[in-house]
């Protein structure tokens, strides 16, 4: 029995079609990268690469709108957990490390925004005080005069109704 020839085509075309596909499905997918997202933080108080400082303000706009004067940390996050950090405008010491719950920063460095001009200063605010090391003993001292205060005013108080 003969096959016609047109039905030979066909057959052939299929057999062929079914090879290179195989052979498409047997190559390696392509690795798809994450998108990645990059953040700025100035830190405040004069902190450098050196020298990190906390809490760290976001900065909007790139590494061109690093203010004068201002070292910035360059973090770069996976796009799906930028948000989180980024969420309040405020980095705080450890909030961006990897953990069992996320990836956190995948890498950094950090970026200076140049001196200042003569005259021209960082557009940065100073935060926070005193060390909380230096405020701590006077924060003793004030409870514990506001707890003499008032046994002083209730010893008075209960001497006057015994008085009168």
């Amino acid at each position: 029995m003969s096959i016609p020839v047109s039905w030979r085509y066909g057959i052939g075309c299929i057999v062929a079609c079914a090879v290179v596909s195989s052979i498409a499905l047997a190559q390696p997918a392509e690795a798809v990268e994450p998108p990645i997202v990059t953040v700025l933080w100035a830190m405040p108080n004069g902190g450098t690469a050196e020298n990190v400082t906390w809490p760290q303000t976001e900065i909007p706009g790139g590494e061109s709108a690093i203010p004068c004067g201002v070292t910035a940390q360059v973090d770069d996050y996976l796009e799906d957990e930028a948000a989180r950090f980024t969420a309040d405008g405020t980095l705080t010491e450890f909030e961006d490390y990897p953990s069992e719950t996320q990836r956190g920063s995948i890498d950094w460095r950090f970026v200076y925004g140049g001196d200042c001009a003569p005259g021209e200063s960082s557009s940065l605010p100073v935060t926070g005080g005193a060390p909380v090391w230096l405020l701590a003993p006077f924060a003793g001292i004030t409870v514990f005069g506001v707890v003499l205060l008032l046994l002083a005013h209730r010893n008075r108080h209960n001497a006057n109704r015994k008085a009168s």
